[in-house]
């Protein structure tokens, strides 16, 4: 695969900085949700998801378009592919985050809207009143338990992103962390 090369451009440390600051934010927003019982907070949380998946999949078909900024050839061979290890995880979890939602989201039965303008209508239970009827419960499951489980994975994955750079930064002293936020 091919590799970005030095300095980082504009394009990258912007869509970086978004999607770090977008998927951190989703990850707390959504700890913080299960404890509300406001239905608007999970229309919220939907609507911001499936913006922050077109950024995030933007992100996605550039990095494989254009490769990975390349490791400093300094560094030992097992740091440089754990750090690439690292950085497949985060890309495909951050994928997998927005889209096992929208899976969630669209068997639930409750029907999508994005910041208000409907995308799939519900399915309102006719026997109950104020229910609706899943599309489908197994996916409607599956997508919950892969939405679950990937918030955990996006957070390893982000500390030890964010644990090798500062180690970058302040043990190795090398320019790692400098070449995201100046390129």
């Amino acid at each position: 695969m091919k590799s970005e090369s030095v300095p980082l451009s504009a394009a990258t440390r912007w869509l970086h900085g978004i999607v770090a600051v977008g998927v951190i934010s989703m990850l707390a927003y959504g700890f913080v949700m299960e404890q509300l019982e406001f239905d608007g907070a999970v229309l919220l949380h939907i609507s911001c998801g499936l913006t922050l998946l077109l950024v995030i999949a933007v992100r996605a078909m550039r990095r494989l378009q254009i490769g990975w900024p390349q490791a400093n050839p300094d560094h030992p061979l097992a740091q440089r592919r754990t750090a690439r290890a690292v950085q497949w995880l985060l890309l495909l979890a951050s994928l997998l985050m927005p889209l096992s939602g929208l899976l969630m989201a669209t068997m639930s039965g409750w029907g999508l809207q994005w910041f208000g303008v409907e995308l799939m209508a519900w399915s309102p239970d006719p026997a109950n009143p104020g229910e609706v009827i899943p599309v489908n419960a197994l996916l409607l499951e599956i997508g919950h338990e892969l939405h679950e489980i990937t918030a955990f994975v996006l957070i390893a994955g982000i500390v030890l992103h964010l644990g090798g750079a500062l180690k970058h930064h302040f043990v190795d002293r090398d320019d790692t962390l400098r070449r995201i936020w100046r390129g």
